[in-house]
């Protein structure tokens, strides 16, 4: 990332380095150093070291935590689990339902007192409503599809405030609009759940006392101040920085493996705020959740407030985020999955622009560019690139952003060995894919 005022001043860099099986293993970033991963063979973090800093991490045969400590963290300490239900995590206590939901946390301070919330759940396994420690209650609605669609804080009289609606391109959120006018949208890499820009709209000042028909004329009119920032995400998607218009970094977050927030000096000052989180999730600060489509994401223990709707069909454990959040994705609050090859359309060096024209038979101009057989489709190349990402073999050096993976296996009815080439650290944007050592024959 660089400023664009000021030309060639470097203000971001973050590079990966990953074990033989894909794991990221370190982290090297230009304003906050190295981060290096301890794993166990499984591919789970253990222990996350940086500089003047560390987080461990323990677990149990069901996969759930059973001890996490990292700074900030307030449900750091042991953890007590029952199935795959945690029942304590630190000074932290959890409530179920018949269902597994999670409908009541209990914290206890230092001081003897506590802290509680409640969660209400509807019949389809949708949070909707919830209370706070400070006696404020939100409600939360969903269309036919499962989409939140708004929420809102609740009076006592039952009458709503502080409502946020918001709108979604298929699974994406695309937009949000808050109870005094603004609206934030976002714009995602194709294909995927990686934010690229971030737009915010306010409306102008309306003086106190204003008629309603200035305040309803003013809010029709393009006076409106708006705000544009890229989007910087790290090797999976997540949101950590928002660079505006004139090349600065104006939002910038640091957290544990898991996602609680590290304390920034900076915090307090920043005017603009992002809450997209991992792939797919939207933070709500009312409940410290993550929103993640079908279901709620709690970072303090790494783990969904209720189970799978998927079953047993997604994994062992229900509740889990997956062994390694730098390797693992759950866009949708379901399975989990590795960050998925993205096949963009490219150009004549790479994509599948390239792969079209280079390396299918009757495209290319003849020669080694007539390496798959003709009417090999894209849709054919994502699939065996997302094999190869899962079981192929990786055949370049961890450390470096072009991996190369190699398969042996049946593409548009040849079978061959197969190289693909991605972009590591642009969420393993696919370069190029073709047959190594064999050419299509009619």
């Amino acid at each position: 990332t660089r400023g664009a005022e000021a030309g060639d001043l470097l203000l971001q860099h973050r590079a990966y380095a990953y074990r033989a099986d894909g794991y990221v293993t370190e982290v090297r970033e230009l304003t906050s150093g190295t981060r290096r991963y301890d794993l166990d063979v499984m591919g789970r973090v253990t222990g996350v070291r940086g500089h003047g800093w560390t987080e461990t991490y323990a677990y149990d045969t069901s996969g759930n935590l059973a001890h996490a400590s990292a700074p900030a963290h307030d449900a750091a300490g042991d953890h007590e689990s029952e199935g795959t239900l945690v029942r304590r995590s630190g000074r932290t206590s959890y409530e179920y339902d018949a269902q597994g939901r999670l409908v009541r946390k209990t914290r206890k301070l230092l001081n003897g007192q506590q802290r509680i919330w409640t969660l209400t759940w509807n019949a389809e396994d949708r949070l909707t409503e919830a209370t706070t420690p400070e006696g404020e209650r939100w409600r939360y609605a969903y269309d036919p599809l499962g989409r939140r669609m708004s929420k809102c804080r609740l009076h006592e009289d039952g009458s709503a405030t502080d409502r946020t609606h918001f709108t979604w391109d298929d699974t994406h959120l695309a937009e949000q609009r808050a109870a005094d006018g603004g609206v934030t949208t976002w714009d995602y890499a194709p294909g995927t759940h990686r934010p690229l820009a971030q737009t915010t709209h306010r409306p102008a000042e309306v003086a106190r006392g204003t008629s309603f028909l200035a305040r309803l004329a003013e809010d029709t009119t393009a006076d409106r101040t708006v705000r544009f920032h890229a989007v910087v995400t790290d090797s999976v998607g997540t949101p950590t920085e928002l660079v505006s218009t004139d090349g600065n970094v104006a939002w910038q977050r640091r957290t544990t493996l898991w996602g609680t927030r590290y304390p920034a000096p900076t915090d307090d000052h920043e005017s603009v705020d992002c809450p997209l989180r991992f792939p797919g999730q939207y933070a709500d600060p009312e409940t410290g959740l993550h929103h993640n489509f079908h279901r709620y994401y709690d970072p303090e223990t790494a783990r969904y407030v209720s189970s799978d709707p998927l079953g047993l069909d997604a994994g062992p454990n229900p509740y889990w985020y997956g062994p390694h959040p730098l390797t693992w994705i759950d866009p949708y609050g379901l399975a989990i999955c590795r960050t998925t090859p993205r096949l963009e359309d490219g150009n004549p060096k790479e994509g599948w622009q390239h792969i079209d024209e280079r390396h299918i038979a009757g495209t290319a101009n003849g020669g080694h560019g007539d390496l798959l057989p003709p009417s090999t489709t894209r849709a054919q190349v994502e699939k065996a690139a997302e094999t190869m990402i899962e079981k192929g073999t990786r055949v370049s050096d961890p450390a470096r952003r072009m991996q190369t993976y190699e398969k042996r296996m049946i593409v548009n009815g040849m079978r061959a060995r197969y190289r693909l080439v991605v972009d590591s650290d642009d969420g393993n944007r696919i370069i190029t894919f073709f047959p190594v050592g064999k050419s299509y024959t009619p």
